[in-house]
């Protein structure tokens, strides 16, 4: 079953948004990429822990190309922009890091959002995702994501109406930076 942010990111499909809406070329981009993004994230679900990864990977890169087509600079981009240093022990002290152009870079500067400057741990990454803070991955080093999300309105819809809903943290489940 699709959710509703999928369902109305399909009705874009026949009135992509932007540029992809003026251009032949970004149009066709545009369709095609949230097209596979659909199939990505379908097959992603249809597998188990261990193979989900591969398909969700593809699944971004898809939805990438898509908002690329729609409000980059330039139609296209090429590679994923991330590189990685020497594998480390834990494997959360491994470093990424920006190269000089690719899919992030892209994203980030169809809608102007910042970008990293430096290096930084895979641990620090995968502590800012809140659906992975129950995940032990060498807990302390790294603050952790904070769960929020809109508070049912009176009809019991999560629709977003300027209120959040925070959980708290159990005692001793947050980094040193409390």
């Amino acid at each position: 079953m699709r959710s509703t942010i999928e369902n109305r990111t399909r009705l874009t499909l026949s009135t992509p948004p932007a540029l992809a809406a003026e251009n032949d070329e970004r149009r066709a981009t545009y369709i095609a990429s949230l097209l596979m993004y659909e199939e990505l994230l379908g097959a992603a679900r249809a597998v188990d822990y261990l193979a989900r990864p591969l398909p969700l990977f593809y699944a971004l890169s898809r939805a990438g190309r898509a908002i690329v087509a729609a409000y980059g600079m330039e139609p296209t981009a090429r590679g994923h922009g991330l590189s990685q240093g020497a594998v480390r022990q834990p494997i959360t002290a491994t470093t990424i890091r920006l190269g000089k152009n690719g899919l992030l870079q892209a994203v980030a500067a169809a809608f102007a959002w910042p970008i990293l400057t430096g290096p930084v741990e895979l641990g620090a990454v995968w502590s800012a995702l809140p659906d992975l803070a129950d995940t032990p991955h060498h807990a302390g080093v790294w603050p952790r994501a904070l769960f929020v999300w809109p508070e049912p309105n009176e009809t019991g819809s999560h629709r977003f109406d300027g209120s959040y809903a925070m959980i708290p943290f159990p005692d001793g489940a947050r980094g040193p930076a409390d």
